[in-house]
């Protein structure tokens, strides 16, 4: 491939990048416009993209700790569940996600009473995580319609949930450990 070729497959790559960029833009502001919130939906927009790549590289460094065999970083897994929290909840903010139709709850489950309910509820949080990487991907924010929508919704809201749980079984194990 010349030069040239290089060249003009790397700008058209960038068009459509900004292109998209311009219609999630549009479609963020639209959104903002019809429920009547003050927001740029530059910043959204980069908090979406921000949010979503940090969601999955926390959730992957979980993963890899739940996957180790050995005794779980505990200060690490609160660390981290906190953080997945908070960017699962940023992300239902921003992406301004209809309710699930119904009005569907992720179910409540009982508190993490030892290592491996946690590492169970790890697994259940690295599903949850990737199942919601993976349908806002393949859709695609613009893309979304209503069911999708209502299942992102669901999906960060259990992310939420769960997260919340793990946070606190985690320090709650580590408590007890000291």
């Amino acid at each position: 491939m010349s030069a040239a070729e290089r060249a003009s497959r790397d700008q058209m790559a960038s068009d459509a990048a900004a292109s998209e960029e311009r219609e999630m833009t549009l479609m963020l502001a639209e959104r903002y416009h019809r429920t009547g919130e003050r927001r740029d939906p530059h910043l959204a927009f980069a908090q979406i993209r921000e949010d979503f790549l940090r969601l999955q590289v926390v959730n992957n460094d979980l993963a890899r700790a739940r996957s180790g065999g050995g005794q779980l970083d505990l200060k690490l897994v609160a660390k981290s569940a906190s953080e997945i929290k908070k960017r699962a909840e940023r992300l239902k903010e921003n992406l301004a996600l209809p309710e699930a139709e119904g009005g569907a709850k992720p179910p409540a489950a009982p508190d993490l009473e030892d290592a491996e309910q946690l590492r169970a509820a790890l697994s259940r949080l690295d599903g949850i995580v990737l199942r919601f990487a993976n349908n806002l991907h393949a859709k695609g924010v613009r893309r979304l319609d209503a069911d999708s929508s209502g299942r992102l919704r669901l999906d960060l809201e259990a992310i939420v949930a769960l997260s919340t749980r793990v946070k606190k079984g985690s320090e709650k194990l580590g408590e007890a450990a000291r």
